[in-house]
């Protein structure tokens, strides 16, 4: 059996966000990405190490430690944060992704967030938050 690639904590400088591309309330679980990625996609588990459904909980999924699956070839530095929704999201679950990008940077060297779409290209997510900005800009001046 496989196993996860586990990392040093120094390794670990970035954070990629991502979103769940699904309104449906019934995905607002963890459980549900994980059987999606085991089941659909052979992955080990679920690609994130995080996500975040409308309760505003913060749900955890891989070991931090553990390379992520978020970003194909964009994970031996990173750790994945999903937000569930595609254009239904509630105010919660952005004060509580801000509150856990604030707890992995104490955590970690992150040296910045990046959106899942900023790696690939593609929309994912479909959203844009000032605050994340405006961190990565106090990083980069430190």
């Amino acid at each position: 059996m496989t196993s996860f690639v586990y990392r040093k904590k120094e390794d670990i400088t970035e954070l990629v966000i991502h979103y769940s591309a699904s309104d449906n309330a019934l995905h607002s679980d963890i459980s549900v990405i994980r059987d999606w990625h085991v089941i659909n996609r052979n992955f080990l588990d679920v690609a994130y190490h995080f996500f975040i459904p409308y309760s505003g909980s913060i749900q955890v999924g891989r070991p931090e430690l553990a390379q992520g699956a978020g970003v194909k070839g964009y994970n031996k530095h990173t750790i994945h944060i999903c937000v569930h929704g595609k254009t239904d999201f509630k105010p919660v679950q952005f004060i509580m992704l801000k509150s856990l990008v604030e707890r992995l940077c104490e955590d970690y060297p992150i040296t910045k967030a990046l959106y899942h779409r900023d790696v690939d290209g593609g929309k994912c997510p479909n959203f844009e938050l000032e605050w994340l900005k405006e961190f990565n800009e106090a990083i980069q001046s430190t």
